[in-house]
């Protein structure tokens, strides 16, 4: 978690235990509201990520134009079969098998 913390510059942050409770624990572990916000929006993108990686397809939205509407679609024969979820289910000579 700290290497990813360190990652993300979160650089008011330390953890020190997987459960953050700080009783007897020395260094104190730390962090602030704007390292935790940084946290959060990272995890929740690869989130939102993952999601659409396993969907067939699916409206999106512009953020700066609501009005604006955008269809994907993938067309991966393997999408859902054997736990393939997405993203690269495919090879090529150049890419590789994983």
């Amino acid at each position: 978690m700290n290497a990813l913390a360190k990652q993300l510059k979160m650089e008011r942050t330390r953890f020190v235990n997987p459960h953050g409770i700080d009783y007897k624990v020395k260094p104190v572990p730390y962090s602030t509201a704007e390292d935790m916000a940084r946290l959060t929006h990272t995890q929740w993108i690869r989130q939102v990520s993952a999601s659409m990686c396993r969907k067939r397809s699916a409206r999106l939205r512009s953020i700066e134009r609501a009005a604006t509407q955008l269809h994907a679609s993938q067309h991966e024969e393997l999408l859902g079969k054997m736990g393939i979820d997405g993203v690269k289910t495919g090879t090529s000579a150049r890419s590789g098998s994983v």
